[in-house]
């Protein structure tokens, strides 16, 4: 669903509205320049895609890209609760926890703090030694945070 705008508080208000919401909001606004007897008008574009962050059945919720904890937990309604993300540590809990969205995927370890979470192609975990632990802030552009949106999160069956 796209909507389009051509004033900036109007994109601003239903940028913020539309944030729990599969709405992508355009905002069109003209320049005007007077320079002696030319007149130049210059359209500019500014496209805002808004995704919604997919539950399950437990406290997980799958973020979109490039989308902190934090607010996929507040755009669900939950409290993002940091201590079950840090604790998925192997590639069995992390595929454990994609398998809860229908993801597939190989897995891999790092220090990024934005893990867990899917990249295109795999899932990353935390490294076992949590030397950069995952926070409820981080994020990346191309990663979909697993957040824990609650008290339950569990890692194994």
């Amino acid at each position: 669903f796209e909507i389009g705008v051509k004033d900036a508080a109007t994109a601003s208000t239903l940028s913020a509205c539309a944030a729990m919401t599969n709405i992508k909001v355009n905002h069109w606004f003209s320049v005007d320049s007077i320079n002696e007897a030319t007149t130049t008008t210059t359209t500019t574009t500014t496209t805002t895609t808004l995704c919604t962050p997919t539950t399950s059945s437990t406290d997980w919720v799958l973020g979109c890209l490039d989308q902190t904890c934090a607010d996929v937990c507040t755009a669900v309604m939950g409290t993002c609760t940091v201590d079950p993300m840090n604790d998925i540590d192997t590639g069995a809990e992390v595929q454990f926890v994609a398998g809860i969205f229908s993801i597939m995927c190989a897995s891999s370890s790092s220090d990024f703090p934005e893990f867990p979470g899917y990249d295109p192609g795999y899932c990353g975990y935390n490294a076992p030694d949590k030397m950069r632990p995952t926070t409820c802030e981080a994020h990346y552009e191309i990663t979909s945070r697993f957040c824990c949106c609650g008290a339950n999160c569990p890692t194994t069956t």
